[in-house]
């Protein structure tokens, strides 16, 4: 199966993505990592930009069955 999370703030308009806070989403990728860990025997993780940084963050608290960043947002 497949999952492509749509982050909190994404797909609205510019203002609800400026109000938006990092805690939020690894809050939200964090529930949603764990349900699918319950659900599943193996979990892949896959992020691109900001969404490598939120998949690094699953590494560290998740053992996920692969990783895969796409040009992380990392400094």
């Amino acid at each position: 199966a497949w999952v492509a999370p749509l982050l909190p703030s994404h797909g609205e308009d510019l203002r609800a993505f400026s109000k938006m806070k990092a805690d939020e989403l690894f809050l939200f990728v964090e529930a949603l990592c764990a349900s699918l860990i319950e659900e599943y025997e193996r979990v892949d993780v896959l992020g691109l930009s900001l969404g490598g940084v939120l998949a690094c963050y699953l590494s560290s608290r998740f053992k996920l069955n692969h990783l895969y960043l796409l040009a992380p947002a990392l400094d």
